[in-house]
């Protein structure tokens, strides 16, 4: 609605759900290639996996995008598509707090931290789950 622009609308939105495509990568990157989307779901909901990769939500991509923005003066494409993940990122952040500790957004902080699962979640028991 700000840019008047469907387009924008649309690349806005795509990018903010394909984000989530990453997941799909770390469920390959640990166990196996499926196609099954319900496997990869509650591998992630269960919380099966080892490490978090999680390459696409990265803070610093998405500084790196605002930046490169304003320095190169992208178009509306560009603008849009940084929306999206900024608004992804935001609105994980708020909503999984009691999961993930904030800092755990940064890949570089990944990274030090090898990326292992007990260093970047929180510790954290389900109602319905006893792992």
């Amino acid at each position: 609605m700000f840019f008047k622009s469907k387009a924008a609308f649309f690349v806005s939105l795509v990018t903010g759900i394909l984000i989530d495509i990453d997941h799909i990568l770390d469920y390959y990157i640990q166990q196996q290639i499926t196609l099954r989307i319900k496997t990869i779901y509650l591998w992630c909901i269960e919380k099966r996996f080892k490490l978090v990769f999680l390459y696409c939500h990265s803070l610093e991509l998405v500084f790196i995008l605002w930046i490169a923005i304003r320095l190169f003066k992208l178009g509306i494409f560009w603008v849009a598509l940084t929306i999206g993940l900024t608004q992804h990122l935001v609105l994980d952040i708020i909503f999984n707090r009691s999961i993930i500790y904030p800092y755990s957004y940064f890949l570089s902080f990944r990274i030090v931290k090898r990326f292992k699962k007990e260093d970047l979640l929180r510790k954290f028991r389900y109602l319905y789950l006893e792992k």
